[in-house]
């Protein structure tokens, strides 16, 4: 796979998991561990990154990928209602 300037894709393609890069951060994304890769790995690295992004994964200027909790911190509400 030549690299994509998806860091999702890229990471799925080459880990074959798709986990938040955030420091001490341990979520993944389960689809990527429910639907093993399949050939042409690419594709399906394409195709875990879509779903992932549905799911509220996203990336940092860095290229660093991030799960919904710290891709999304300012969508987050405690119980109180606050932001």
């Amino acid at each position: 796979m030549t690299e994509s300037n998806d860091p999702i894709a890229n990471l799925a393609f080459t880990e074959l998991i798709i986990t938040c890069q955030a420091d001490g951060c341990l979520n993944l994304f389960q689809k990527s561990l429910d639907e093993p890769a399949t050939d042409p790995v690419e594709k399906w690295s394409v195709k875990m990154a879509g779903l992932a992004r549905d799911a509220g994964w996203g990336s940092d200027a860095m290229g660093k990928v991030l799960c919904p909790v710290h891709a999304n911190p300012a969508k987050i509400v405690d119980d109180s209602g606050r932001k």
